[in-house]
């Protein structure tokens, strides 16, 4: 599989959710790795849930690479989204107790 929709998806779910506080290298690192990571357990549900329903599965030909990227970027997108929030609360908390 090729890597571009891995990193197609973490670059929108960048634009998407904005920087998380951990610096933008680790902000790409974090987005790839949800967005692979996003694939990958996509890939396994959609392909079990097609089976299930007695329908082709959509991963492979023309659609392959579209659905790849939109699963990484959801993925992406939810893994950014709770390491920011997770940063808002622990900075918050931090700063708490400094008082």
């Amino acid at each position: 599989m090729a890597i571009l929709p891995w990193l197609l998806a973490a670059a929108l779910a960048l634009l998407a959710v904005g920087h998380t506080g951990y610096g933008t290298i680790n902000d790409i690192i974090f987005g790839f790795a949800g967005a692979l990571a996003g694939t990958y357990a996509g890939e396994y549900v959609g392909i079990w849930l097609f089976d299930v329903l007695g329908m082709p599965c959509p991963f492979g030909g023309p659609l392959g690479p579209i659905i790849t990227c939109f699963t990484g970027f959801v993925a992406a997108v939810a893994l950014l989204a709770s390491l920011r929030i997770f940063h808002a609360s622990r900075a918050r908390s931090s700063s708490a107790r400094a008082e």
